[in-house]
């Protein structure tokens, strides 16, 4: 990977990817291609480097996509619609942005002969159940479909657990939530997530490149609602923190899903993998700038 492209470089994956792609000698240009004209000003003065470029674009808008692909090999495609809810409320949104979107940008990949092309997916779009979840599996047969017909292209898909300390995590509500008032609101306390730092989700993405396998999962530990929750009130909260269950709110599983029968041979949930314990998710979000 020499001259790179970063749908969505802007957001907690895309930093981190360009991070770690800076940190490479053999990277000699990195292209961040997002709509978030505040968020590229924030980078351009946090990131000194000037192997850096920077494409204010959308990935509905094709040409533009295909214009700025222009001598890169390796394009990583991050731009979604990640909140859950916010796509429950507007699905159609989230539907443009994440398929069609995604439809774009491999159409300008193939049309541009880019060697490499890494979607970065999620465990909701396994047997998915929101609307969320369900865009990210249509964007996923779109991926595969491009990987059936260009068999000469490196294209893989990698799904994740739960980024701890992203931009939509349920820990930013919580903090603000028990700085505010003292209380936190939970959905059902043992549903269980996985949970990666964003550092080891990317570390997994780059690799990915060298695997053999089209789909790949980044296999995180898992963590109960209520595990995460009585973490948050140990470095937020005190005694007298409250916490409220409000229930499913009707478009979220029980236990994640992050591979099935038809990927590996073997269905693989949040419930069945190794644990984090109470002392190593304090140890992992206080590192983190939550």
């Amino acid at each position: 990977m020499r001259n790179i492209l970063v749908t969505g470089g802007t957001g907690t994956w895309g930093q981190e990817i360009v991070r770690q792609l800076l940190e490479k000698k053999s990277t000699k240009r990195v292209v961040i291609y997002s709509r978030a004209e505040r968020s590229q000003e924030y980078m351009k003065r946090m990131v000194k480097d000037k192997r850096v470029e920077y494409i204010l674009g959308d990935v509905l808008d094709y040409d533009k996509v295909y214009k700025a692909l222009k001598d890169i090999d390796t394009v990583f495609h991050t731009a979604a619609i990640k909140a859950v809810p916010s796509m429950e409320k507007d699905c159609m949104y989230g539907f443009d942005i994440n398929v069609w979107g995604t439809f774009n940008v491999v159409q300008a990949c193939v049309a541009s002969g880019v060697k490499r092309l890494m979607y970065v997916s999620t465990d909701k779009a396994v047997a998915p159940i929101n609307a969320y979840g369900v865009s990210k599996a249509a964007a996923e047969h779109i991926v595969k479909q491009a990987a059936r017909d260009n068999p000469k292209m490196n294209i893989k898909i990698v799904r994740s657990g739960n980024v701890i300390g992203s931009s939509s995590s349920v820990l930013q509500v919580w903090k603000e939530s028990l700085s505010k008032n003292n209380t936190l609101k939970i959905t059902v306390p043992e549903m269980t997530r996985f949970y990666i730092r964003i550092e080891d989700a990317v570390y997994g993405l780059i690799k990915a490149f060298k695997c053999k396998d089209l789909v790949q999962a980044n296999l995180g530990k898992y963590a109960s609602l209520d595990m995460l929750a009585r973490v948050a009130i140990i470095l937020w909260g005190d005694n007298a923190s409250k916490v409220s269950c409000i229930g499913n709110r009707g478009n979220e599983k029980l236990h994640e899903q992050i591979l099935s029968i038809f990927d590996y041979g073997q269905d693989v949930f949040s419930n069945s993998t190794e644990e984090y314990t109470i002392d190593e998710l304090l140890e992992i979000i206080k590192n983190e700038e939550i």
